[in-house]
């Protein structure tokens, strides 16, 4: 009933102390504790950012932590000393688009010309996002790259091993969830080698994917009647929770 709230950045008065006008853009916190987040600060609202880590529980961004310089990127946590980051690392390697294509993974101390590449888009791609599938303790139990072919389509390819490995998924669809060791997946497309329609929701045993990629087959988890759609999905411990518009 009365809830104390307590400031643990303030945004205003950073921006005075560095004499930026920065605009909060997010933060990404590493699971399962959630301590250790990445902040999205940009400079006056425009797309680039520049990412800072900060710790939530001395309330201060961390002395050597990460620190992502300004520009359009996309990143996430790997672990607790590595992320994946998708940046113009070199001047001009951007997409048509202005987007980043070339992914890399970037350990704790390292600068970004010692980043280590893992996925490489083309330059006529929207853009290369990483993306990690996580079980509810915070474990990642796949890492993989999100190639944006177009706007509305995209490639899923499973960063593992010494090659990057393309998913057989149509281009319109998206991965939900990881639960009870099944990769959860969206179809925003009908899919008719394999019998599946839009909106149907599908899923793959994870470590089958894994072990043979282009073997592995799907099984239907649900299937919307003509009025409904799926409009969330959610995973806990040992359950999906779907939530549906109808």
């Amino acid at each position: 009933a009365t809830p104390v709230w307590e400031t643990i950045l303030d945004i205003d008065a950073l921006a005075k102390a560095e004499n930026a006008n920065w605009v909060f853009k997010g933060a990404s916190c590493l699971p399962p504790e959630e301590t250790r987040c990445l902040v999205a600060l940009s400079n006056g609202g425009k797309d680039a950012v520049t990412v800072r880590e900060f710790d939530t529980t001395t309330k201060a961004f961390v002395d050597g932590g990460f620190a992502l310089p300004e520009g359009k990127q996309n990143y996430t946590w790997l672990d607790k000393d590595t992320l994946l980051v998708a940046r113009e690392w070199t001047p001009g390697e951007l997409t048509n688009s202005g987007y980043a294509y070339v992914l890399k993974t970037l350990k704790r101390g390292q600068t970004p010309d010692q980043a280590t590449e893992v996925y490489r888009g083309q330059k006529t791609d929207v853009s290369v996002s990483p993306f990690v599938l996580r079980d509810a303790d915070g474990k990642a139990v796949a890492v993989m790259a999100r190639r944006g072919v177009t706007f509305f389509e995209s490639e899923i390819y499973l960063i593992e091993g010494a090659k990057p490995v393309k998913l057989d998924l149509p281009l319109k669809s998206s991965i939900q969830g990881y639960v009870d060791g099944q990769m959860v997946v969206l179809m925003e497309q009908d899919w008719p080698a394999k019998g599946f329609k839009t909106g149907d929701l599908i899923s793959f045993d994870l470590a089958k994917l894994k072990a043979a990629p282009d073997k592995a087959t799907a099984a239907l988890v649900m299937r919307p009647t003509a009025r409904q759609s799926v409009d969330s999905v959610t995973t806990t411990r040992n359950k999906l929770v779907v939530g549906l518009l109808d």
